[in-house]
């Protein structure tokens, strides 16, 4: 199931970086011509099957957005824990060094609500857009109004609403035939095997 959701929130979390920068946004990133547009991932070892599901479902999004605006797309991926350790100091030092690099232009992460407590709020005031497909806590979005977005459904218990969302794309095929029957394109990025890595390589 959790690879599922991690397609579902990698394609859509994609689709609205695409969305947006298309739009044009007040907040700009310029990008030197012939340099990718990068995104930072932040995982987390303490979950490392949900974090493999994501880092896979990323890579198949960007082959269905490869570029933006022309730019290929890079991933710049983090590992900060959720749980272990003091996670909440880890958490802040990712999200200050995401922010630094003024070449990242959004954010997908973090895994967990509980390592997103320190991280949201550096990225509000360094504006950077940060995408979640999995932290679901419904306190989240008051510590980076401007900011925070999720592809997940609000859960804080089970048995909730969110937890009944989960329980329902439960028996939606896994990302691999999904990615079987998707109709090709000629400007898809194509990486070479293994097919699935955290920065796909064109062949």
């Amino acid at each position: 199931m959790s690879g599922v959701v991690a397609l579902v929130g990698a394609l859509v979390a994609l689709g609205q970086f695409v969305a947006a920068a298309d739009a044009g946004t007040e907040a700009e990133v310029v990008v030197p011509r012939g340099q990718p547009v990068q995104i930072a991932f932040v995982g987390s070892s303490d979950f490392p099957d949900f974090t493999n599901s994501f880092r896979n479902a990323t890579a198949m999004a960007i082959e269905q957005n490869p570029t933006v605006k022309g730019h290929a797309i890079e991933l710049n991926e983090f590992d900060s824990p959720c749980f272990s350790g003091d996670f909440l100091a880890a958490n802040a030092t990712t999200a200050t060094t995401v922010v630094a690099n003024p070449h990242n232009a959004a954010v997908l992460g973090q895994v967990c609500s509980q390592a997103a407590v320190s991280a949201l709020p550096i990225c509000e005031a360094a504006g950077m857009v940060t995408i979640s497909g999995s932290a679901s806590a419904s306190f989240l979005p008051a510590l980076a109004p401007t900011v925070f977005d999720r592809t997940i459904v609000v859960s804080d218990a089970a048995g909730d609403a969110g937890d009944l969302w989960l329980s329902q794309i439960a028996g939606l095929p896994p990302p691999l035939p999904f990615r079987r029957h998707t109709k090709p394109s000629s400007d898809r990025l194509r990486t070479c095997s293994p097919p699935c890595t955290s920065t796909p390589r064109t062949c």
